[in-house]
């Protein structure tokens, strides 16, 4: 049961909130009083959207109020009740966006928008297509069923079952299986190309002629590895004899290398005789011993090269100092005081204007106070005659200052003295320049602050002048001691010099007495060297007699040619190996692609068996999707009866018709009622009381069939089509009868005559359309 609505920013409603009970809960008002509104807002609630919205006829923006003032979001709530829990759904809409929120027994279940949407159709057991179909019957829709021309009837009930889905669904089948003959014929047509434009039967001889050709390159493979064999044997044998003749060959080369070396061994010995002739005398330990001698005197000269550059090191460190002394003197420290000294006479000079400006600004500043205070003066002496004109000319007879009489005469006398008062005054005025002295007066200012200033400055630069004199009597001093380390460094540098003179003459005596060193101890080796040399000939002239015996040049020459034979039986039998390859690639290709094509045309034949199977099977679907739908007819309208004879049996107050039913004839639906003589058609004879009420029993029972678990009627304007008597009867039945059956009705009308249906709540609804005014509802009964 649907117990609560509010609407906020509503399309027409600012604030409008409803309580609903059961029964027929009913909305009166005039057109555009925003009655519609209130089931477009209960639908949109439950599901997001409404009839309007859906087909796009409204826009979600639109949705939002807009006058007589615009709003920024409108919010929806429905309360709802079902099997004990209470629901509360709330959805907020602003410009291009909307949220939801769905709360069960307060507690907050979910908060995404599409899942509160899903959320209501499971709680409800009921979607939004089946809500607008079975429950909520738009503007004037009531006698829908009547009001559908014949012949289309079935076309509109399927549609409302949702079963129009067989009929496309049994098209769509039948274009399907046309699709399915179409490619059929395709793929037995491709079949026959195939087989005409292929030679199939070729494809066993090919093979056969394969299977030859690889027995025979097998063979060929088996005498090449033979061949190869034969090769790697001959060319170890051929190896095996060129190590021989190279080990020959390189005796041979020993042999010689080494009497060339025993020559030359000859000419060195006596050339090196030649040169230690002239110191023969002196014997090997003697020349090491004058060695060790020089070597000694030489590492006391580099001592005391040593310890003089350490003393011109430190030397030099002190010079680098006091010149350093002296360039920071010279560069910056005595110019900087120079310059200093030179402006500090400059700021003396400027300091003496300093009294004759503080005197000016003085005078300025006095004048200037008594300028200002004439100008006040005269300010507030202007104001009170301006202020006596203005009395004057409001006096009559008598002066407003002294009560004496005043004359035409005289006021105009006394207002022209004031005037010309005034006048003289503001010329007075005219003349002081107040700019101009103050002016004077900031720019004494100013100079008087730049000297105070440079009064700070001098204070700092005071003693510049005896500060620079310092400074020259220092340069003086550090000028002499730089020129004393300059001399003793000088000397020094001298000292290092002969020392190293000496040491280079040390150093030239050693290499010589090495060298002879190195010449007697070379002529000992070599001496040694060619007693070894003559040994290693003796041997190798031993090994050359052995070599000889093993190899022959005619040995070698054989194994070659046996070589070169082999390497042509190898080449020849490879080419015919890959000639034989490329013809069993070609062959074997061949054979591939026919293979290809024999297993294209059994893919086709099995997609044929295939789609045969597929074609018949979709003969019988079509077949069972047209007796479904039919069952499904039957199966609804069996239902649909059962439902309406007992709504008819609870709602229909009079006892000339019995029964009504929904029933098939000339492929379309009928609705009959029952009296004595029969059954007659509800759109034919029957009053409009009659057919009101027999439209209400079938759109309740569409209601109770389509969603058992929601006993809810949504009925917008329903009295459009009806006659004085028809309205009559809807409203008693909706009051009386109806609640039996259904647990609510929510009904729209503009007609008043329909307070009569209420049992629940009637809300009135009133809008000044003129003024754009806000709906307003008004509940009159609880």
């Amino acid at each position: 049961m649907i117990t609560s609505l509010k609407l906020k920013n509503w399309r027409s409603h600012l604030d409008t909130s409803l309580k609903f009970g059961k029964g027929t809960n009913c909305f009166i008002g005039n057109i555009g009083t925003g009655k519609s509104s209130i089931l477009s807002a209960l639908c949109f609630g439950l599901f997001g959207t409404f009839p309007e919205l859906q087909s796009k006829k409204v826009k979600l923006e639109d949705l939002i109020m807009k006058k007589p003032e615009q709003k920024q979001k409108a919010e929806i709530e429905v309360g709802f009740e079902l099997n004990g829990d209470k629901y509360l759904v709330k959805r907020t809409i602003t410009p291009g966006k909307t949220t939801a929120e769905l709360r069960k027994n307060n507690e907050l279940i979910e908060s995404q928008t599409s899942k509160v949407t899903s959320e209501i159709e499971n709680i409800l057991k009921v979607d939004y297509d089946l809500f607008t179909r079975a429950i909520y019957s738009e503007q004037n829709n009531l006698d829908m069923f009547l009001t559908i021309p014949k012949g289309q009837r079935m076309k509109k009930m399927d549609q409302l079952l949702a079963i129009d889905k067989f009929e496309k669904a049994r098209a769509t089948v039948g274009q399907v299986k046309n699709r399915l003959s179409i490619l059929i014929n395709e793929k037995y047509q491709l079949i026959k190309n195939i087989e005409q434009s292929e030679n199939i039967e070729k494809l066993n001889v090919l093979k056969h002629e394969i299977h030859q050709l690889k027995e025979q390159e097998q063979k060929m493979i088996e005498k090449l590895e033979l061949v190869i064999k034969r090769k790697t044997i001959t060319a170890q044998k051929i190896d095996e004899l060129k190590v021989k003749e190279e080990k020959l060959n390189q005796v041979n080369v020993k042999i010689e290398t080494n009497r060339n070396l025993i020559s030359n061994l000859s000419k060195d010995i006596e050339k090196l005789k030649e040169e230690l002739m002239e110191h023969a005398e002196k014997t090997t330990d003697d020349l090491k011993m004058h060695l060790q001698m020089l070597l000694e005197e030489t590492n006391k000269l580099k001592e005391n090269k040593k310890e003089e550059e350490e003393n011109l090191e430190v030397l030099t460190g002190s010079h680098s100092k006091e010149e350093l002394k002296i360039k920071i003197l010279e560069e910056e420290t005595i110019p900087k005081l120079k310059e200093q000294v030179k402006e500090f006479e400059k700021i003396q000079k400027d300091l003496k204007k300093l009294p004759t400006l503080k005197k000016k600004l003085k005078e300025k500043e006095k004048l200037y106070d008594t300028q200002r205070k004439l100008i006040e003066k005269n300010d507030a002496k202007i104001t009170e005659l301006t202020e006596s004109i203005e009395e004057i000319k409001k006096a009559g007879s008598s002066c407003p200052i002294c009560d004496s009489k005043l004359d035409a005469k005289k006021k105009l006398s006394l207002l022209a003295k004031k005037r010309n008062l005034i006048k003289k005054l503001k010329e007075e005025m005219k003349k002081i320049n107040l700019n101009s002295i103050k002016t004077y007066i900031d720019k004494y200012n100013s100079e008087i602050r730049e000297l105070e200033l440079l009064e700070q400055k001098v204070s700092n630069i005071k003693n510049s002048k005896k500060e620079l004199l310092n400074a020259e009597k220092q340069l003086k001093e550090i000028k002499a001691q730089s020129s004393f380390y300059l001399r003793k460094k000088k000397m020094f540098e001298k000292n290092i010099e002969l020392i190293q003179k000496k040491i280079d003459e040390f150093l030239i005596e050693q290499e010589r007495t090495r060298q002879l060193i190195s010449k007697r101890i070379d002529i000992e080796e070599k001496i040694e060297k060619q007693k070894n040399l003559v040994k290693e000939i003796e041997l190798l002239r031993e090994q050359k007699l052995q070599l000889q015996q093993m190899f022959t040049p005619s040995m070698i020459e054989t194994l070659r040619q046996e070589y070169r034979d082999l390497i042509a039986t190898e080449r020849e039998l490879k080419t015919r190996i890959e000639t034989n390859k490329t013809i069993i690639e070609q062959k074997s290709s061949i054979v591939a692609e026919l293979e290809r094509t024999k297993q294209i045309i059994e893919k086709y034949k099995d997609e044929i068996n295939y789609l045969e199977n597929l074609s018949s099977q979709l003969a019988i679907l079509k077949d069972a999707l047209v007796f479904t739908q039919e069952q499904l007819r039957i199966n609804f309208i069996d239902a649909v009866n059962q439902a309406m004879q007992t709504i008819w049996n609870n709602i229909y107050p009079y006892n000339d018709y019995t029964s009504i039913k929904l029933e098939i004839e000339n492929g379309d639906y009928v609705l009959k009622l029952q009296d004595i003589n029969g059954w007659v058609n509800a759109d034919g004879i029957v009053s409009g009381g009659e057919r009101t009420i027999a439209c209400l029993a079938l759109r309740i029972a569409f209601s109770l069939v389509l969603v058992p678990t929601l006993r809810l009627l949504i009925l917008d304007e329903p009295t459009a089509n009806l006659d004085a008597n028809g309205v009559k009867t809807l409203a008693e039945v909706l009051k009386n009868n109806v609640d039996n059956i259904v647990d609510q009705v929510f009904l729209i009308t503009h007609n008043p005559e329909m307070e009569a249906a209420v049992s629940g709540n009637l809300y009135k609804l009133e809008r000044d359309k003129n003024n754009n005014g806000f709906s307003i509802v008004n509940l009159y009964n609880e």
